[in-house]
């Protein structure tokens, strides 16, 4: 054992005494009174809803997903072969194309990702702050 190891430990055991064996202080006789009355403050929570959107998007995941599943099932081992080889010359031409497809993908990736998120603050541009953190944000 090392002897800064040994000190951390003494100084860790007499904080812990000290945190044991100090008195506590009375409650002051407001606190449940003020604590109470701003959790009234702060209203209803609102009810948790899905709307039709939430559904039709889940329901329009779970069939393309069933879709996915039933083509890939039934695509002949044959056919698969083909596939491949048609990726594989596919790759091959766009590596003499483009100098580095690891690059046009990262771009292509990183456009995406961006379009995604202005597209989601074009869509909801003044959405209310709730959570965690929403105090921090409107103060």
């Amino acid at each position: 054992m090392s002897e800064s190891a040994d000190c951390d430990r003494r100084d860790l055991a007499a904080v812990e005494d000290a945190l044991r064996t100090y008195p506590l202080a009375p409650v002051p006789p407001g606190l449940h009174l003020a604590t109470m009355g701003r959790i009234r403050a702060l209203g209803a929570v609102p009810r948790f809803r899905l709307t039709w959107l939430d559904w039709a998007l889940s329901l329009l995941a779970g069939l393309l997903g069933a879709l996915v599943l039933f083509v890939w099932w039934s695509i002949p081992p044959q056919a698969v072969l083909e596939i491949k080889l048609e990726a594989i010359l596919l790759l091959d031409a766009l590596s003499l194309v483009l100098p580095w497809p690891g690059l046009f993908t990262t771009l292509v990736l990183a456009a995406s990702a961006l379009a995604a998120v202005a597209a989601l603050l074009y869509l909801c541009p003044n959405r209310p702050a709730s959570g965690r953190y929403a105090s921090s944000r409107q103060g």
